[in-house]
């Protein structure tokens, strides 16, 4: 059965598409079967997956319940993806709405768990708001990878995040949904405000519950020149620092899943 993964937070520029993306590609390449979901409005993870969103079969209408979800993924070589759609804007105001109003929150959950047992991971990306859409990602997963860079206005996000998550559990079935852990993004070691906002980030982690990841990914150019050629920093540029410390970082995640595993065996 799979796991499923929101990578969310409420603050753009984090790294959020960069991490979901890279995740699909570093554990495709070590073998699992990866679906990634695009739930962005900005369809950022659908572009650099070089997926055309204008051909109607995308989340927006596999939400509406109007395409079956295994007809609207492509095949790329190391995960599936289902595309984003520019629709998706307008999910707050639609789907809040008669036919979808008694059932808002449940659209993805229901869609996906059709396809869901097909693979071993499956990465949502959200977009960097509370909106519905979210709220049916959150309500969808199974925990919640959170990206983030060390600025204040980040860590100071991950208390919203907090309320969403409690507020999900208390009011769907979602009962056990949890922040899988925390990433730290685009990272300047040489930086002493970093440093310092690193160490907060810690504390803020252990009162959230969760974790924050050993290897922080080092802000390079590398990783914004892969996503121009439609690739990843994995590929084109393995011995690049940000790509040897999302290396490192999908290894942990990865043994972290295993222990998972067999603490629930």
């Amino acid at each position: 059965m799979a796991k499923v993964i929101a990578t969310a937070v409420q603050k753009g520029g984090c790294g959020k598409t960069t991490t979901t993306h890279t995740l699909g590609v570093g554990l495709g390449m070590k073998g699992y079967k990866i679906l990634l979901v695009d739930a962005d409005a900005q369809c950022n993870l659908s572009s650099v997956s070089d997926i055309d969103i204008s051909n109607n079969k995308t989340l927006y209408e596999v939400m509406k319940g109007e395409v079956e979800p295994q007809d609207a993924i492509h095949h790329t070589k190391y995960y599936d993806i289902i595309s984003g759609s520019l629709n998706m804007a307008r999910a707050d105001t639609e789907f809040t709405k008669e036919p979808y109003i008694m059932n808002c929150f449940y659209l993805m959950k229901e869609q996906i768990d059709k396809v869901k047992d097909n693979y071993d991971f499956v990465f949502i990306d959200t977009p960097p708001a509370l909106s519905i859409t979210t709220q049916n990602a959150l309500v969808c997963c199974d925990s919640i990878l959170v990206p983030t860079q060390a600025d204040s206005f980040c860590i100071n996000g991950l208390a919203n995040l907090k309320s969403q998550i409690d507020l999900i559990k208390q009011r769907t079935t979602n009962k056990a949904l949890k922040i899988e852990g925390i990433l730290l993004t685009k990272y300047s070691e040489r930086t002493r405000l970093n440093q310092i906002l690193r160490d907060e980030l810690f504390k803020v982690a252990s009162l959230l519950e969760t974790k924050v990841y050993r290897y922080a990914v080092r802000e390079s150019v590398a990783v914004r020149e892969s996503q121009t050629l439609k690739s990843c920093v994995l590929i084109e540029n393995a011995q690049n620092i940000a790509s040897i410390d999302y290396q490192c970082f999908i290894n942990e995640f990865e043994e972290d899943n295993r222990k998972s595993v067999k603490e629930n065996e």
